[in-house]
């Protein structure tokens, strides 16, 4: 939902942006003479709107950088802690990878190890 608000809020800096730029336009149709320091608003506008929109699009992929270090660090932080509650469950789990054993299921849901090399 986060992504939708960041490209509706650059969405709607883009739509003020060309209201504003057809505001300057009207102006300069119906204004008697010749508009000599238009091309500075312009450039000046231009400026403003582009590095608005830009520090925006910064600020959101800086958002998802963290928000994804900060899963990844919880769940790196939880395997450790279930690691450290349970260690027989993990050492078999080793034994089972390192002896290319099958494990079967019981009644209960519990595991059943069947080592190869025992049988």
């Amino acid at each position: 939902m986060k992504v939708f608000r960041f490209q509706c809020l650059i969405l709607s800096l883009k739509t003020f942006h060309v209201i504003i730029r057809y505001g300057m336009h009207l102006y300069d149709l119906h204004h008697d003479g010749v508009w000599e320091n238009r091309g500075i608003y312009v450039y000046y506008l231009e400026f403003m709107f582009e590095m608005t929109i830009l520090s925006i699009d910064f600020m959101h992929h800086l958002h998802m950088l963290v928000s994804a270090m900060c899963i990844v660090i919880g769940s790196v932080y939880k395997s450790k802690a279930e690691f450290r509650m349970h260690p027989l469950i993990y050492s078999n789990m080793i034994l089972c990878f390192r002896s290319q054993c099958v494990i079967q299921p019981r009644k209960w849901g519990a595991l059943y190890i069947l080592n190869k090399n025992i049988l």
